[in-house]
């Protein structure tokens, strides 16, 4: 019901930035790679595995969800998630270019806990999920370090003790 195909190929970026537009266009779009890649290399895996939203992909893939429930999850994931990112005023933020025991440690000082690594992504990079405004303390003190900061400001805080409300809706 929705033209992720137009929102994807022509814009605006500001509407595919929309968690309610992006996260089914990211699952469709793993879909489709995924079918492409049986095709074109005739095999198909032992093993599905994702990480977060690509649980689901992985799910459908594996034949164990079908495509239609598992955008009707997504799309429930979104609603209820996108109501604790407003109602919290609280975001995800991406920190590139410093190992994330010293991003956690800085979290834990500045923040009391109230920042946390939503991702560990590399040795360097990882997702931070918190309220804006904590964020920001974290930011100001990381502007000090030779990093690159991306606040992911229509991202809900994914993995992070403020989805509690919405992981119990969604359960």
């Amino acid at each position: 019901g929705r033209p992720l195909s137009r929102i994807c190929f022509s814009g605006p970026l500001s509407d595919l930035n929309q968690p309610e537009n992006m996260l089914p266009a990211i699952f469709v779009l793993s879909v489709v790679a995924f079918n492409i890649a049986m095709e074109v290399c005739n095999a198909f895996p032992v093993v599905a595995a994702g990480h977060s939203l690509g649980e689901y992909s992985a799910l459908v893939c594996s034949g164990l969800l079908s495509f239609s429930d598992a955008l009707t999850l997504i799309k429930k994931r979104v609603e209820y998630a996108k109501a604790i990112m407003l109602s919290e005023n609280a975001i995800m933020m991406v920190v590139d270019g410093i190992p994330p025991v010293i991003v956690e440690s800085i979290c834990k000082q500045y923040t009391e806990g109230q920042v946390t690594v939503g991702c560990y992504n590399t040795g360097e990079q990882c997702t931070l999920c918190g309220r804006v405004e904590d964020l920001m303390k974290v930011k100001s003190v990381l502007q000090n370090y030779p990093v690159t900061i991306t606040p992911l400001f229509n991202s809900p805080p994914f993995h992070s003790k403020l989805m509690y409300p919405a992981a119990s809706l969604f359960e």
